[in-house]
């Protein structure tokens, strides 16, 4: 008893003490990131990660642009943003 006790308050330990999850970085974030920079829109770093800043800048994009804001990259936004919005291989419609 006293010994699965000791195992369980390890393990609650080690979960406790464990590195916060990462959010997940993408090569397709990462490239509405620059399209929105070469745009002026987006500031921030170029990481891949989808976070505040991302959608604030995608969000003000397309209100500039008279796109329906959704924060969703569709075909609209993607023809606004020019050569850069074009899909990636393996993303085509």
């Amino acid at each position: 008893m006293r010994r699965t006790v000791v195992i369980l308050a390890v393990v609650a330990a080690a979960m406790a003490s464990a590195a916060p999850a990462v959010a997940a970085q993408s090569s397709s974030v990462a490239a509405l990131q620059v399209a929105l920079r070469s745009r002026g829109f987006y500031a921030g770093a170029v990481d891949g990660i989808s976070g505040p800043q991302t959608r604030a800048a995608l969000l003000r994009f397309q209100r500039r642009h008279g796109i329906r804001a959704t924060g969703k990259v569709g075909m609209a936004t993607r023809c606004k943003l020019g050569k850069l919005g074009v899909p990636l291989l393996g993303q085509r419609q």
